[in-house]
């Protein structure tokens, strides 16, 4: 299945609560054909630059390439985002131009082999603290 842009936002975004404001994080798994994982890393490098210089609401922003078997087709990466509220999220991030070049890109090389496996919750259900 080829995620498409429309999917990967919609995908992204958790359920909106009314008056949600405190401190959210996410974990999400994001699945790569193999072949394509220069293209994808060559974005997350230029899309974490971005996220440290423009986005002050995003206090941490880590990604992991998941060890695959040989011959694996398909390349794991793990991301964890904290944010300071889900509105610093939807704007400074899925608002952001560098991340619709992303998504573009990405649809355009079929690089996403399925939906991204997305995980919210608020801070308080993190357990521990982190800072930038």
């Amino acid at each position: 299945m080829e995620a498409t842009d429309k999917d990967i936002s919609q995908t992204l975004l958790p359920e909106k609560s009314p008056g949600h404001s405190k401190l959210v994080s996410c974990i999400s798994s994001i699945y790569v054909d193999a072949s394509k994982t220069a293209i994808y890393e060559k974005f997350i490098a230029e899309l974490m630059a971005y996220v440290q210089e423009h986005e002050p609401g995003c206090l941490e922003y880590r990604w992991k390439k998941l060890a695959v078997s040989e011959g694996d087709a398909i390349q794991k990466y793990l991301f964890f985002e904290k944010y300071v509220s889900m509105e610093a999220f939807e704007e400074g991030h899925l608002g952001s131009l560098k991340f619709a070049e992303g998504i573009e890109l990405f649809t355009k090389e079929a690089v996403f082999t399925k939906m991204p496996d997305v995980i919210w919750f608020p801070e308080e259900d993190l357990g521990g603290s982190f800072s930038r």
